[in-house]
Formats: structure tokens, C-alpha cells, sequence
């Protein structure tokens, strides 16, 4: 395990912690960034991002379908829904993309791996290759949050959606109810 001391460590690449890396960085602050998973958490993978991108595409469907009322005829109206997923993807992709560019952009130290809060200054991140335990002046808590799960719902039922899960669908539901709202 090998040690590192830092001005700012933050645990959580979402907006939160990535925003908060960046204008430390801006600030002269040396700053590490600890990500377990995708850079942008949850708006930018499963939650903002995505769902602009999809609603994006569903208006110029909608606007396609009023199309005749414009003197337009569109002869084939069949959404091939894998293409509609991989234009989400591409943008998320995108998005992920810009954010790691801005991080190296400003000298932010990024970390993959779970960062786990071992004191008021030092975290410990595990990673595939090990422990690396980082000391810090401050450090920044920005884990983000988790859909909640409803008791009364079985969400091993393959019908039975979260927010995460839905933005990774193959094929769309013929219908849906929402349960809450976020």
C-alpha cells in the first residue's frame, strides 16, 4: 500500500465531485479524484444526460408524425429502437469524454477504484491493483445517490424497472407506470 498526501482528495466523480476537482485544480489546489465506476455519475450516465438525448429523439418523432400537416408525407414511420440506444450512448460517450479531458486539462490526479473514508484525512482506494491509501488536507464526500427500492416491488422481475436500468433497455416497453419521481 503506498501513501500520498494531497490538498484535496474527493471520493465520487459525479457533478459533485468532478465540478469541486475542477475549480480546486483552477485554484492551485493538488486534487485527487476517486471514481469506482463512470466518470459523470449518475446525470451523466443514467440520469440528465441520457434522458435529454432520448427526448431529444422522440420529439423529431413526434415532429415527424405532424409532418403531413405540413404538406410533408413521411412514407415510413419504424423507429429501430438499438439505433435510438447507441445515438443515447454516443452522447453520453461524449459527455464522459469531455469531463476526463477538463480533469487532465487542470492536472486533476483520477483514480478508478472505491474510495472509503479511513479518517478526517486519509481515504483508503482499492483498485485491480492494490490499496493506496491517499492523505488529505480536506476531503470531499460527493458518493452521490442510489434509486430506492420499494419493498413492495419485486425488482428481480425482469418488468420491474429502476432509473438505472431503464436507460439499458433492448427493447422498449409496450407501456409503463412510473412509481415516484426524482
Amino acid at each position: 500500500m503506498t501513501n500520498n498526501s494531497k490538498n484535496i482528495a474527493i471520493i465520487g466523480a459525479g457533478p459533485g465531485g468532478y465540478v469541486s476537482a475542477l475549480r480546486a485544480a483552477q485554484l492551485g489546489a493538488d486534487v485527487t479524484l476517486v471514481e469506482k465506476s463512470l466518470l459523470g455519475g449518475t446525470c451523466t450516465n443514467l440520469g440528465c444526460i441520457p434522458t435529454k438525448a432520448m427526448l431529444n429523439s422522440v420529439e423529431t418523432i413526434l415532429k415527424m408524425r405532424k409532418a403531413e400537416q405540413l404538406g410533408i408525407k413521411i412514407l415510413k414511420d419504424k423507429i429501430d429502437f438499438s439505433l435510438f440506444m447507441k445515438k443515447k450512448d454516443s452522447v453520453v460517450e461524449k459527455s464522459r469524454k469531455g469531463i476526463e479531458f477538463l480533469l487532465k486539462k487542470n492536472g486533476v490526479n483520477l483514480i478508478y477504484g472505491k474510495g472509503e473514508l479511513l479518517s478526517k484525512n486519509v481515504i483508503k482506494v482499492t483498485t485491480a491493483n492494490g490499496e493506496e491509501r491517499i492523505e488529505a488536507d480536506n476531503i470531499i464526500l460527493a458518493t452521490g445517490s442510489s434509486p430506492f427500492k420499494l419493498r413492495i416491488f419485486d425488482f428481480e422481475q425482469p418488468t420491474i424497472l429502476t432509473s438505472d436500468n431503464l436507460m439499458v433497455l433492448d427493447e422498449p416497453p409496450d407501456s409503463m407506470v412510473i412509481v415516484g419521481g426524482g
